[in-house]
């Protein structure tokens, strides 16, 4: 599974930000998973920083992201 979410992390920074929506929305993350992703991949924030602004642990931080990256469809990939 860590392949396939280095993978999908990969082909969301690289795919526009139309591709970005359309795969974002089909996923139905939630939407923590949908702002925690949104400042990582969009605004290419490190996780300590997203966990200080969200008021969350670095560690919640990542397993959202998991969860975020598990939700997206096997086609981007």
């Amino acid at each position: 599974m860590l392949v396939s979410r280095k993978l999908i992390r990969q082909r969301l920074k690289d795919c526009t930000r139309a591709e970005y929506l359309a795969v974002t929305d089909a996923a139905k993350l939630s939407p923590v998973q949908k702002s925690v992703l949104d400042l990582f991949i969009v605004k290419r924030l490190p996780i300590a920083e997203i966990a200080f602004r969200l008021s969350f642990c670095e560690s919640l931080v990542r397993l959202r992201l998991a969860e975020a990256y598990d939700k997206i469809p096997a086609a981007i990939a």
